[in-house]
């Protein structure tokens, strides 16, 4: 009987795996529930030796921009040794850069099923939502990693970043609106465009990773 139960939610869970709607889809990326997965099977120390080496390797690809060498790298850590969460959330970061945003959704998922409390994982889908447009999915995401980490300033940048653009505000209703809008908006962004450009280039283990480089591409998506 309990294998049974077992069963029937272990299906539930894969069944939200395929939901990607379409840029203006208004349909959660997120399954009702997401439960930890243990390894299904051990890991030896030279795979795993072998996966972080990649890891690190990928790693320095990403700080130069090299985000197709960094997507493999990350891909053969992650054939080597599945169980690791940052394998997928690094993955992610790469992904978005190069547009592959349904392909770093399912990297978060991935992640999530490891481990269902990941505010990384969130915080990662939060920004890839925010760069396919995807506002509302991208806000939705932001609040699941708030109430993982409280208080965390990069999620909650995102979030009002993400319902700044569900909700633009109304002309002569408080606050700025039309061009005093964008002009705040384009405040914003330019500064994230110009950290990006720096000498000092962000640790994927920076928190303020995800905001910056969402950030700055949308600025110069938008040519702000």
């Amino acid at each position: 009987m309990r294998s049974g139960q077992s069963a029937k939610r272990k299906a539930k869970v894969e069944e939200g795996d395929d939901r990607l709607p379409s840029k203006t889809a208004k349909v959660s990326y997120l399954p009702e529930r997401i439960e930890y997965r243990p390894p299904e099977t051990a890991v030896s120390m030279d795979a795993k030796a072998r996966a972080d080496a990649l890891k690190l390797e990928g790693n320095t690809f990403l700080k130069e921009k090299a985000f197709e060498k960094a997507e493999e790298c990350y891909t053969k850590a992650i054939e080597l040794d599945s169980t690791v969460e940052a394998f997928y959330t690094n993955r992610c970061l790469v992904r978005t850069n190069q547009g592959k945003f349904d392909a770093g959704i399912d990297d978060c998922l991935a992640a999530l099923k490891m481990n269902p409390r990941s505010a990384k994982a969130f915080g990662r889908m939060g920004s890839t939502q925010y760069q396919a447009g995807r506002y509302e999915l991208s806000s939705e995401a932001y609040t699941k990693a708030l109430e993982c980490d409280p208080g965390n300033v990069t999620y909650q940048q995102g979030l009002e970043a993400a319902q700044g653009r569900m909700k633009p505000p109304a002309a002569g209703v408080g606050g700025a609106s039309g061009p005093d809008a964008v002009s705040q908006l384009s405040s914003m962004f330019s500064a994230a465009a110009a950290g990006s450009t720096s000498a000092k280039v962000s640790s994927v283990y920076d928190n303020s990773a995800d905001m910056t480089v969402g950030l700055a591409r949308s600025a110069r998506a938008m040519n702000l």
